[in-house]
């Protein structure tokens, strides 16, 4: 008996092994993926650093008791019916707010006015004076109306 025996083409057994090799790439990351770890729960809470001003606010917004306010005005714009206000939130960086904006838990915005702003917190106004306006200095650009 004579048995002939047929061999693949190169290019045939190039295409079957990237097949496969895609297949099993897609196995691989369909596992990593899609693989569920328990996340770790840490045995004590969580330190804020007192020098970063975000998690100062993050911990207002989220955290129980009163918030800690200390509001700064940077500035104050207003044309025609709008005033918009720029503040510093504990030691955060310049945002500005218009009327009826939450600032922060328990605490709103209520009104803009030329010479500083009302706060209502917790029920109760506060009143924050906007910064002195700096005269002009007679050798700078001045705006004339």
């Amino acid at each position: 008996m004579h048995t002939t025996l047929k061999l693949m083409s190169p290019a045939r057994v190039v295409h079957i092994v990237g097949a496969l090799l895609f297949v099993g790439g897609l196995l691989l990351w369909s596992y990593k993926l899609h693989r569920v770890e328990p996340t770790p729960v840490p045995s004590t809470p969580a330190v804020q650093s007192a020098s970063d001003p975000a998690s100062e606010i993050v911990a207002g917004w989220l955290g129980p008791g009163d918030v800690r306010l200390n509001i700064s005005v940077v500035g104050l714009m207003r044309r025609q019916d709008k005033a918009v206000v720029v503040l510093t939130i504990n030691d955060g960086p310049p945002t500005a707010y218009m009327s009826g904006e939450t600032l922060m838990r328990d605490v709103i915005l209520k009104s803009v006015d030329a010479d500083g702003i009302t706060v209502e917190r917790s029920g109760g106004g506060l009143r924050i004076e906007a910064p002195a306006r700096l005269e002009p200095d007679p050798s700078a650009i001045v705006r004339v109306r």
